[in-house]
C-alpha cells in the first residue's frame, strides 16, 4: 500500500500576527504553524505571547515571541527588524491586533477615539508599511486584515469608533491591494462575525443571546473557524483572491 505524504501549504513560510496571545490571532498563529509556516506572535501581553510561541515551537516550527504596540511606528519597525534578524524573510502579515470599547457615543473622549483607531485602523496602516519593502524585494506575499462584520452592521454593543475603525481597515484593504498587486503582494480581509472569544465572552449574556439570535447558523463563530479562512488566504489556494472581505459570520452579513 501507498501512503501519500501531503505537504502542508505554508511550508518555509514566516508569518507575522498581531494581536496572536489570546482569542482569534491566538487561533490564526497556531493554525499557520500547523501548515508549516514559522510564526512571530506580536501583542502587547509578552507572557501570552511567550506561551503561544512555546506552543508553536513543540509543533517542531520556529517562533518569535515579541512585545509591540501596533500604533506606535518605533515599535512596529522593532517588530519587523527582529522578525526579518531572526527568521531571515516575511512572507505573510496577519493584522489582527484590535480593541474594543462600549462607551457610549456621547461619551467618548477624543483620546478614547484615537486610541481605537490607533490600534485598529493605524495599526494596520503600520505594520503593512513596515513589512510592503521586505515582499517588494522578494516579489510576493499576504497581507489579511481582521475586519469585522461590525464594519457592516454599526454594531451592537461596541461603541461607534469600532466599527468607523473596521470601515476603514476594509477600505485600506482594497486600496493597498490595488497597489502592490503588481508586485506580487495580495492583500486581502477577514470579516468575522460573534466569536467565542474572550473579549465577546465577557459581554452580559443579553448580548451574547442578541448575536445568536441575529446570526442564522444560530450559534457563535469558534475562533479556529476565522483561522481556517486565513490560512487559505496566506496559502497558493488564494493566488487569484485581491482585495476582497470574507465575511466569517455564518451568514449575518448576505449582500
Amino acid at each position: 500500500m501507498v501512503h501519500q505524504v501531503l505537504s502542508m501549504r505554508l511550508e518555509n513560510k514566516v508569518a507575522i500576527v498581531t494581536g496572536a496571545a489570546q482569542g482569534i490571532g491566538k487561533s490564526i498563529a497556531l493554525a499557520l504553524a500547523r501548515e508549516g509556516s514559522d510564526v512571530v506572535v506580536a501583542d502587547m501581553n509578552l507572557p501570552g505571547a511567550v506561551k503561544v510561541a512555546e506552543e508553536i515551537h513543540g509543533m517542531g516550527r520556529r517562533s518569535l515571541a515579541v512585545e509591540v504596540d501596533v500604533s506606535k511606528k518605533d515599535s512596529v519597525k522593532k517588530m519587523t527588524d527582529r522578525t526579518i534578524q531572526t527568521l531571515g524573510h516575511v512572507d505573510i502579515l496577519v493584522n489582527n491586533a484590535g480593541i474594543q470599547r462600549t462607551t457610549p457615543i456621547e461619551e467618548i473622549t477624543p483620546e478614547e477615539w484615537d486610541m481605537v483607531l490607533g490600534v485598529n485602523l493605524k495599526g494596520v496602516f503600520l505594520c503593512s508599511q513596515s513589512v510592503i519593502p521586505y515582499m517588494k524585494k522578494q516579489k510576493s506575499g499576504r497581507i489579511i486584515n481582521i475586519a469585522s462584520i461590525d464594519a457592516r452592521t454599526g454594531a451592537i454593543a461596541a461603541g461607534v469608533h469600532y466599527p468607523a475603525s473596521k470601515g476603514g481597515v476594509i477600505s485600506l484593504t482594497i486600496a493597498l491591494a490595488k497597489r502592490l498587486a503588481s508586485s506580487g503582494i495580495l492583500v486581502n480581509a477577514v470579516g468575522p462575525g460573534n466569536t467565542a472569544t474572550e473579549m465577546v465572552l465577557s459581554l452580559p449574556q443579553e448580548y451574547i443571546d442578541k448575536f445568536v439570535k441575529l446570526t442564522p447558523i444560530g450559534r457563535l463563530a469558534k475562533p479556529e473557524e476565522i483561522a481556517n479562512v486565513v490560512v487559505f488566504l496566506a496559502s497558493d489556494e488564494s493566488s487569484y483572491v485581491n482585495g476582497q472581505t470574507i465575511h466569517v459570520d455564518g451568514g449575518v452579513v448576505t449582500i
